[in-house]
This record gives C-alpha cells, structure tokens and sequence, in this order.
C-alpha cells in the first residue's frame, strides 16, 4: 500500500479482475471562507488493527472532511478495522451525511470493515432511505454493539 497524503490524500489497494486499483480520499478544496475542522471528532485507536472514530454531535461538511481525513490516516497507517461512532449526532447536514457515506464505501474497498453505531431515529432514517445501498458496512445501535459484532466475525 501507498500512500500521498498532500494535495489528495491516496492509498492503494490490490486489484482484482474487474476492480478498480486505487482509492483516492480527496481533499476538500479550499474556499476564501476556509472550512474549519469539526472540534468534536476524535479518532481513537485500539490495537494494531481498530479505529474507532467519534463523529460529535453535529455532522456537516467540516465534519466529513475531518473524519475523512482521519480514516485516511489511519488507512495509510495500517488499520483495516473502522468503527464510526455516529451516536451523538443529533444534527446533521444529509449531503455530509451522504459524503461519510461514500467514505465507508471506499473503505471497503479497500478491504476494510466498516462498523456504524447510530440510534438517533433520523440518522437511522437517513442512512436506510438516501443511502440505500449500504455496501458492506453495518449498522448497529452502540459502539460496544458495533465493537462486538467487529470482533465475532470470522476472520
């Protein structure tokens, strides 16, 4: 795996007939009004292979550049275990919603499981009707459901 971290941040995954070879985890272009980082979102690390990441109470766009970032960093770094913990948000932007979204589906693309803990019934309801094609992450209620269900799949 590979990896530039600046201008786009890129890790590259190995190809599979019909695949694509490289998942590319863009940076946010910069505007005149800037896009400052969400302060609440923080990226815990558990063992060699787990990434826990705590999305804050309120996700927009400066939120999904955050976490985008730091799933990228920990991609880069070597961890293949996500768990977003979404189950503090009680506002939320659905395009930013949509955006995290997408990030989970390059994830697992390259070959990382991707483990979402939401209980807010709109976050719910939002992830089930705009993102229907849920891909392969899975939604549990809790973060100590989502690391449990992380740690009893096979392996």
């Amino acid at each position: 795996m590979a990896a530039m971290l600046h201008p786009t941040l890129r890790a590259f995954a190995t190809t599979v007939a019909g695949s694509t070879g490289a998942v590319t985890f863009a940076q946010v272009p910069q505007t005149p009004y800037g896009l400052e980082t969400a302060p609440d979102v923080v990226a815990r690390r558990m063992g060699e292979f787990t990434c826990v990441v705590h999305a804050g109470a309120h996700v927009r766009e400066a939120t999904a550049h955050t976490l985008e970032q730091l799933a990228a960093t920990a991609a880069v770094d070597g961890y293949r275990d996500f768990v977003f913990d979404l189950t503090r948000v009680g506002r939320y932007e659905t395009p930013a919603l949509r955006s995290v979204a997408d990030l989970w589906r390059r994830l697992a693309g390259l070959d990382c499981e991707v483990f979402v803990a939401a209980r807010n019934p709109g976050v719910v309801d939002c992830l089930h009707r705009v993102i229907p094609a849920r891909g392969k992450w899975t939604l549990q209620p809790t973060v100590a459901d989502a690391l449990r269900a992380l740690l009893a799949r096979p392996v």
